[in-house]
C-alpha cells in the first residue's frame, strides 16, 4: 500500500472517531453544592434630616401710639351783659347776691368749651343793645329773642330755645281769657324794650287799651297782683316761674302763645370769630345732651 493510501485511511478513521464522540451523550456534570453567600445586611436608613420649614413671618405688632391730646384752648375772659330779673332765666339768688339762672348756667358750659371765664354786668334790658354797640361788654345773654329788627344791628347765635309770649292776668279774671279779649278798658302792663312790649303796644293800638311799662317784669307783675294793671304780656317760661313762685300774687295764663320766638346770644356784628365759636360750642352741648340737662333743671323741657 502506498503511503497516500494510508494517509486517507488514517484521515478516514479520525474523521468518524469525531463523528461518533458528537453523536455520543453529554455527560452528566456532578452538581457542585453552592457556596453559601451569608445574607447581605441591608445597609442601616441614612436618617435624612428633617427639611426645616421657615416660620410664616408675623408682622411686628405696630405699638399703638398715644391719642393725639386735643390742645387746650388759650384762655380768655368775656364780659357778659344781661338783665338778671327775668327768672328762670338769669337773676340775682336772693342770699348771695351772684347772678344765676339758665343762661347763666348755658353760657358757663359754653365757656368750659372755649376755655374763657365770664364775668356778669347787670343792667336794664333796654339799655343793653347800645350797652353792647358801646363796647361795655364782649357778648350778652339774657332771653334775646331773635328779631329781624335787631339783627339790623347786631349778630345772634344759632337759636338755644324756643318758647313764646304768655298773657297773665289776676286768678278771678273772667272778661280777659285771652289777647282777643283785651279791650280798651284795660291797662297792659310790659317790659321795656322787649317782644313782650312791641305785642303789647300792637294790641293797644287795635283795640285803644293803656301800656304801662316798666324796668323790671317783676314789677309788672306785682302791678298785676295789686290791681294796678288788668294783664301783663311776657315771655311763657318767666311768667310761669313767676306764678309759681309767688302763690299768693293769685296770678294765671290764659289763652295760647301770642308768638313763637327764639333766643340767641347777641354779640357785635364785626366779632365774628367770637360768634363762630360760640355756634360751635353750642352744637356740642345740645349733641352731647348738656342743654337737655339744663333745661331739666330749670324747669325748661319742651
Amino acid at each position: 500500500m502506498t503511503s497516500k493510501r494510508i494517509y486517507l485511511v488514517l484521515s478516514l478513521l479520525v474523521l468518524v472517531s469525531m463523528m461518533v464522540t458528537a453523536c455520543a451523550p453529554a455527560p452528566t456534570p456532578t452538581p457542585v453544592p453552592p457556596t453559601p453567600v451569608p445574607p447581605t445586611k441591608a445597609p442601616a436608613p441614612t436618617a435624612v434630616p428633617p427639611t426645616a420649614v421657615p416660620p410664616t413671618p408675623v408682622p411686628p405688632t405696630a405699638t399703638p401710639l398715644p391719642p393725639t391730646a386735643t390742645p387746650k384752648p388759650t384762655p380768655f375772659a368775656v364780659k357778659v351783659g344781661t338783665d338778671a330779673t327775668f327768672k328762670p332765666m338769669e337773676y340775682k339768688d336772693e342770699k348771695t347776691g351772684a347772678i344765676i339762672g339758665f343762661d347763666v348756667d348755658l353760657l358757663n358750659a359754653i365757656c368750659a368749651e372755649l376755655g374763657c371765664t365770664a364775668t356778669y354786668e347787670n343792667m336794664t334790658f333796654d339799655g343793653l343793645r347800645q350797652a353792647g354797640l358801646a363796647k361795655k361788654y364782649d357778648l350778652s345773654i339774657s332771653s334775646w329773642t331773635i328779631t329781624d329788627e335787631r339783627t339790623k344791628q347786631v349778630a345772634f347765635s344759632d337759636p338755644y330755645l324756643t318758647t313764646g309770649l304768655a298773657v297773665a292776668v289776676r286768678g278771678d279774671e273772667k272778661v280777659i281769657v285771652g289777647p282777643e279779649t283785651i279791650s280798651k278798658t284795660h291797662k297792659i302792663g310790659v317790659q321795656l324794650a322787649t317782644t313782650g312790649a312791641e305785642e303789647g303796644n300792637k294790641i293797644a293800638q287795635k283795640v285803644g287799651a293803656t301800656v304801662k311799662s316798666y324796668d323790671d317784669i317783676t314789677l309788672a307783675l306785682a302791678d298785676l297782683a295789686a290791681g294796678r294793671v288788668d294783664v301783663v304780656i311776657n315771655d311763657g317760661p318767666v311768667t310761669a316761674d313767676y306764678i309759681i313762685s309767688n302763690p299768693n300774687a293769685k296770678l294765671k295764663m290764659v289763652g295760647k302763645l301770642l308768638t313763637t320766638e327764639d333766643y340767641g346770644i347777641l354779640v357785635r356784628k364785626e366779632d365774628t370769630a367770637l360768634l363762630t365759636k360760640i355756634n360751635a360750642a353750642l352744637k356740642k352741648l345740645k349733641d352731647g345732651g348738656k342743654m337737655t340737662e339744663l333745661m331739666k333743671k330749670w324747669g325748661l323741657a319742651q
